[in-house]
């Protein structure tokens, strides 16, 4: 099909004029030439284009050209619903075969979506009950408003004012339980005979308890010794059994209709973000604004289940498959996007949603310049390479953000080293490999922060301005050599055998002295451990909290309890360690409670008995935070050890310094702290400059203490040439 130029400066698109006809008729469209200054009337159609080799024929303007089947299908549904109607559709008015207008064209997708009456959504055809899914989805508000009225009814009324607050309807689940279509059936049941119930009753009440009241299932925690107390066999049954709960029809097709493809592709960020007027349509149903308020209630209740938070009235076989099925995330982030405007940087969108997917790798970045408050050309021509080389330039060289680093991680592929699959400098990152998303790099974030990595704000290893500059792809940074790698520990996993070990090693060499900045060295293992943040509010640690105190315990017990020697032995050596670590918050939560007590005392006329009072108080707190400390260390092994910190290396420098830094990092590799850096990083010699290795934690080393030597003339500034 031939195409007339479009003329840029004129902001002109191309319409597709979509003909009325029967579902079974062939698709007839006529194709013109409009100018978004004009302010035509149009519809953008917002969809996922297929396999590209799966296609239908459709005819423009008496032309016969190829589609993919989803598209095909999507017109057709289309102009039965509306009739003849005017689309924006990307696959035929947009000259795929020339990549100069493409580029022009995916720079105003952001108007055209901003400016179109209407955007059309299309899931694709109707399977898997999606009919229902739409159906409860639809179903939703009035279901809240039911719930409001049965809570009016009962006289609830402080329920009555938490969900009718202002803009909380969103956050409001009460509606689940006015829907008894998304009750889970249970086809099996299992009850104890009388004697082995009472005998799994006595274990859970024991003290200390012979069976431990929570056990690992697929990634969460639940509390078997609770069920057991409450009798409730169903639930004991199902969660040792988790196969033998099956979910209703209607969870299994919400289910269903969250995996669709719609929800991972990066383009539909745009499209659905910035539409006026949203309209989804899967098969012959259609979902209007008010039933997407009503899906966007029931992402927000999965986004509850993510956060291991039950919702009252959800059953646990539902929960338990959206708390360990994420794939609902990808339709949480959009719908919550879209509820939340704001002003978002080009290189925080694209450092967020890698996740999601695009058919062409360039896309990944160019596909969110329409959400982005700046912009760069888009160049379909050059190479991915050259793409993904010049948007790191502009991060460094305009945006002056070193956070680049933090998605750069390279690789060791076949003995070689190489950033990954693609030929690109140690310091680019490849967004198009999947190993750059969240939870993959050292970034110390998670897909649903901020884009802005919030625990990277709590370090600043340089308080300095980034003063980076890119010249032939060649990264030219201002920095100090602080050390070398002198030694290599074991790598971090689930499996701490290894790191009990190393600890005990490390530890046993007492005599060697404190660690390089004066604390001891049990309270260095542990503030490494957890990088010395509090992994509740990612905050820094506080010695005097109590937080402090329970990851204190947690470690002393979880991670550094010796399984040789007695039972006994293991106790007195972990309260011990404790005890050591814990000691500001037990000194001043002691005496504050001796104060408390004292002052109620006198308050209250009673005598007042000081002796052993501190003592007492301070037992009785160890003890709390004793019964804490399972839970905490499976909190604590969640976050870091399966997450942060998972597979990477403890490791020494010369100087004793401690740190956890990229697997890939070699004795004699150079940590270096650059300026605009908050990070520590790791670089290895090649030739006349260094390859990037990873960002690291180093204990000691994360406070602007490089800054301290430079003006003390313990080590100078240079500039390192990163290939």
């Amino acid at each position: 099909m031939k195409y007339d130029p479009l003329i840029p400066s004129r902001k002109q698109i191309r319409v597709l004029t979509l003909y009325a006809a029967k579902l079974e008729d062939s698709v007839q469209c006529a194709l013109s030439t409009t100018s978004l200054d004009s302010n035509p009337a149009f519809s953008a159609l917002s969809y996922v284009w297929g396999d590209q080799k799966v296609t239908a024929d459709i005819t423009v303007d008496g032309t016969s050209i190829q589609v993919t089947t989803n598209l095909e299908a999507a017109l057709r549904q289309i102009r039965k619903s509306f009739g003849q109607i005017i689309l924006w559709v990307d696959a035929v008015c947009i000259n795929q075969q020339d990549d100069v207008e493409k580029g022009k064209q995916v720079q105003l997708m952001g108007d055209i979506y901003k400016k179109a009456e209407r955007v059309i959504g299309w899931l694709g055809p109707e399977q898997d009950d999606s009919h229902l899914a739409l159906k409860i989805f639809k179903r939703i508000p009035r279901a809240t408003e039911d719930h409001v009225l049965r809570l009016c009814s009962e006289g609830r009324w402080d329920d009555v004012g938490l969900a009718t607050r202002p803009n909380s309807k969103a956050e409001h689940t009460g509606w689940v339980q006015e829907m008894p279509q998304l009750t889970t059936k249970f086809w099996y049941h299992y009850e104890p005979q009388r004697s082995i119930r009472t005998k799994l009753a006595k274990l859970v009440n024991q003290e200390p308890p012979v069976l431990k009241p929570r056990f690992w299932h697929r990634g969460n925690f639940r509390s078997l010794g609770q069920m057991v107390l409450r009798g409730d066999w169903k639930h004991v049954s199902w969660s040792l059994n988790p196969k033998f709960g099956t979910l209703s029809p209607g969870w299994s097709a919400v289910c269903a209709f969250l995996k669709r493809d719609y929800w991972t592709r990066i383009w539909i960020l745009q499209e659905f973000i910035l539409a006026s007027k949203l309209v989804l349509m899967c098969g012959n149903d259609t979902m209007d604004e008010k039933a997407v308020e009503g899906l966007e209630q029931m992402l927000y209740m999965l986004h509850l289940c993510g956060l291991n938070q039950h919702p009252k009235g959800m059953d646990s076989a539902a929960f338990a498959t959206f708390s360990n099925d994420i794939s609902w995330k990808s339709a949480h982030t959009t719908i919550q996007l879209r509820n939340t405007p704001g002003e978002r940087k080009l290189i925080e969108l694209v450092a967020r949603f890698q996740v999601l997917d695009a058919t062409n790798p360039r896309d990944r970045i160019y596909a969110l310049i329409g959400l982005s408050t700046d912009t760069i050309e888009p160049k379909y021509r050059n190479s991915v390479e050259e793409v993904y080389c010049e948007f790191a330039a502009k991060w460094v060289n305009v945006d002056r953000d070193a956070s680049i680093l933090a998605y750069a991680e390279p690789k060791v592929r076949g003995g070689h080293l190489n950033s990954t699959k693609r030929q690109l400098p140690s310091w680019v990152p490849d967004w198009e490999d999947g190993n750059v998303g969240p939870g993959n790099k050292f970034r110390f974030g998670q897909l649903d922060g901020k884009t802005s990595i919030e625990e990277w704000e709590n370090y600043c290893a340089s308080s300095q301005l980034c003063s980076w500059r890119v010249s032939n792809n060649i990264l030219f940074a201002l920095g100090v050599r602080f050390d070398m790698v002198s030694s290599l520990g074991p790598q971090l996993s689930i499996n701490h055998e290894a790191l009990r070990e190393y600890f005990r090693t490390y530890l046993d060499a007492a005599a060697e002295g404190p660690y390089p900045t004066g604390i001891p060295r049990s309270e260095a293992l542990f503030r490494l451990l957890l990088l010395d943040m509090d992994s509740y509010t990612k905050k820094r640690l506080d010695s005097t909290s109590k937080t402090y105190a329970e990851l204190a315990h947690a470690f002393a017990y979880g991670i550094m309890s010796n399984h040789a020697g007695s039972q006994q032995a293991q106790v007195e050596a972990a309260i011990d360690l404790a005890s050591e670590l814990s000691a500001p918050y037990l000194d001043a939560a002691s005496g504050a409670e001796v104060l408390n007590s004292l002052f109620i005392a006198v308050l209250s006329g009673r005598p007042i008995a000081v002796d052993g009072g501190v003592q007492d108080a301070r037992n009785a707190i160890q003890v709390d935070l004793i019964n804490a400390a399972d839970a905490v260390y499976h909190h604590m092994l969640g976050q870091f050890m399966l997450g942060w910190t998972n597979k990477r290396k403890v490791f020494m420098t010369e100087k004793g310094f401690l740190g956890i830094g990229p697997k890939e990092m070699q004795e004699t590799d150079v940590i270096a702290i650059l300026d605009g850096c908050r990070m520590p990083v790791i670089l290895r010699r090649i030739g006349d400059g260094y390859c990037f290795m990873g960002l690291c934690f180093v204990l000691g080393l994360m406070d602007g203490e490089a800054a301290t030597m430079v003006e003390d003339g313990g080590a100078v500034a240079e500039q390192f040439e990163i290939l």
